[in-house]
């Protein structure tokens, strides 16, 4: 590592352009010690949600593996500046039930603004000597020195479950989490989420099961990546996003892209969504006519106005779904992909970071195993949900020379939402003299920003490794990451979504996306039956208003209508076939 300083304290520095894209430097940048955990896997394999900010107590909270068979957290009431490490949450009761990759908030009941009636809770897994084996849950109040805690033993097939993301539901105050099938132990085409539900000084879980089916490539791997979970303040309205591929499922290598999943109901129910095509950037990228892919990992946000974000990286496909560790600078990019209630989606370019991919340990060992991050690409919100902050961790390689992503620092952008416009490019830790500079590693940030009266600060914890990932490791908080003068229009085009066509439809009607589409005056449609059948065809918008609506017999095999819709407005509509008891539905742009 380029620094390995274990003491904390406060630097300032002179405000400077810096060579890294023209990005801006950060003129102030603190730093203060949190805790030290057992290992670096309290953080590993992508972002977590371990840091959490609550305005209402004005309160901070880290979750964090303290021993191997303890969760503990350290809080803050002073923005970050000191740090006091508490009692542990979750204290395994065995051998068999250690607490594994810890995900953590502050919980605090309504109205209340004492940050001692507030309460600090963890949600993760549990582990034998055979693997992952159960859920478990800890809360205390926080400050207090009590907590209470439940091990929930697997209810399904042993699998890897490992949670990724939470969230406090701002007004019902639920705490919902999202669990799924690791790729390399083998994904069962099942998501689990668990919802948290507090009372009596502690939380009690409920799982739920969501069927996401996905295809299997030519080397027989699920093509399955990773899924977040996340809720507006109501907790009425949500989205589970998938990263994976459910519509090539000839056995071929194929482009993972995003499946996406809504609840209007709490969660009760849930319904697939058309999903963004990926490689509609190519116009900000490479723009030679590349086949894009998702990365492994994603981060979800909602706005004030209910609108999804998923920030996602990016990347060109490569055959054999090999996911590289160096992709050429340019090439790729980390996005905000943004889709409001009435479907009308926009991709907005954030950055195009130097290097991808960081190497950290060593392939094999079992003293210092290997640990493979990408950018940790992240999305906070101020407390009101009218500002958005990117946040990322890259390598300069002016500094360190062309590479792999070993020497990272965090870098931001800002979105103002009440005017569209958006931040420079902020390096917030490069030149800063700190144990973060050139060294912010496996860095997670929180959902909330904190607003200090003028500018919104963006918390973010990061690892030193004393020596290599099997060793302690010490957590440090980046303070005072301002973010302001917004001033510069977002690099964004708008998307139609690409209406789900995967193998997973109804046998006896299949139904194409119309063609030409978007289109103004006819279009085709082409609708396949087992048999001779009844078809109702109706045109919709986004509220349910028909504007179209035909009946005809079908014959069987393969039927192409013509669809006059020269009366209908430019604009987003639903066409729904309807034959029997299957209904497919695609979506139509009217030019």
């Amino acid at each position: 590592m380029k620094k390995n300083l274990l003491t904390a304290s406060l630097f300032v520095f002179v405000s400077a352009a810096s060579a890294q894209n023209n990005t801006l430097q950060s003129s102030v940048i603190c730093e203060s010690s949190v805790a030290t955990g057992i290992n670096q896997f309290t953080s590993a394999f992508g972002h977590k949600t371990n840091l959490w900010y609550d305005k209402d107590v004005d309160a901070l909270s880290f979750v964090y593996v303290a021993t191997p068979s303890s969760v503990g957290y350290a809080y803050s009431l002073n923005h970050g500046s000191t740090w006091q490490v508490d009692t542990v949450l979750y204290n395994a009761p065995s051998l068999n039930e250690k607490g594994r990759y810890p995900q953590g908030a502050i919980y605090n009941p309504t109205g209340n603004t004492n940050p001692s009636n507030s309460y600090v809770t963890c949600f993760g897994m549990t582990s034998d000597t055979a693997g992952f084996n159960g859920f478990y849950e800890g809360t205390t109040a926080l400050g207090s020195g009590v907590n209470q805690q439940t091990h929930y033993t697997f209810f399904t097939s042993p699998q890897s479950f490992v949670p990724q993301g939470g969230t406090i539901i701002r007004n019902t105050h639920d705490t919902w989490w999202s669990a799924g099938g690791n790729s390399g132990l083998g994904y069962n085409d099942t998501i689990v989420l668990a919802k948290g539900t507090f009372g009596g000084g502690n939380f009690s879980y409920n799982f739920f099961k969501l069927h996401v089916p996905v295809c299997t490539d030519n080397h027989g791997n699920k093509m399955y990546r990773n899924q977040a979970i996340i809720f507006d303040d109501s907790g009425q309205l949500g989205y589970v996003v998938v990263i994976g591929n459910d519509w090539a499922c000839n056995g071929q290598d194929s482009a993972m892209g995003l499946i996406i999943f809504k609840t209007s109901d709490g969660g009760n129910t849930w319904g697939q969504e058309p999903r963004p095509n990926l490689s509609v950037v190519d116009n900000m990228l490479l723009n030679n006519g590349s086949t894009y892919s998702s990365a492994t990992q994603l981060d979800l946000a909602m706005d004030q106005n209910d609108v999804l974000h998923i920030g996602l990286p990016v990347i060109p496909f490569m055959s054999g779904n090999i996911v590289q560790i160096n992709y050429p600078s340019g090439s790729w990019g980390l996005f905000d992909f943004s889709v409001t209630l009435s479907q009308v989606w926009n991709a907005c370019l954030i950055t195009k970071p130097q290097t991808y991919h960081g190497d950290f340990g060593t392939a094999g060992s079992t003293t210092n195993p290997q640990i493979q991050e990408e950018n940790r690409f992240q999305i906070s919100r101020s407390w009101d949900g009218s500002k958005l902050f990117y946040t990322w961790f890259d390598t300069d390689t002016n500094t360190f020379g062309p590479g792999l992503n070993n020497f990272p620092d965090a870098r931001s952008v800002g979105l103002d939402l009440l005017t569209n416009l958006y931040t420079p490019e902020i390096g917030l830790t490069e030149f800063s003299g700190t144990n973060a500079d050139g060294s912010s590693l496996f860095g997670n940030v929180s959902y909330y920003t904190i607003n200090d009266g003028t500018d919104e600060n963006i918390p973010i914890v990061f690892d030193v490794m004393i020596s290599n990932t099997g060793q302690p490791v010490n957590f440090f908080y980046i303070g005072c990451a301002a973010m302001n003068n917004y001033i510069y229009p977002g690099n964004c085009i708008p998307i139609f979504p690409k209406v789900q066509e995967n193998n997973f439809s109804p046998e006896q009607l299949s139904v194409l996306s119309p063609y030409p589409n978007p289109f103004s005056g006819k279009t085709s449609l082409d609708i396949s039956l087992a048999g001779s059948h009844e078809v109702t065809i109706n045109i919709t918008n986004a509220i349910g208003q028909v504007f179209y609506s035909a009946t005809q017999v079908l014959g069987g095999g393969k039927n192409r209508v013509t669809i006059n819709a020269s009366a209908l407005n430019q604009g987003l509509y639903f066409l729904t076939v309807n034959a029997g008891t299957e209904t497919v539905t695609k979506m139509m742009s009217v030019e």
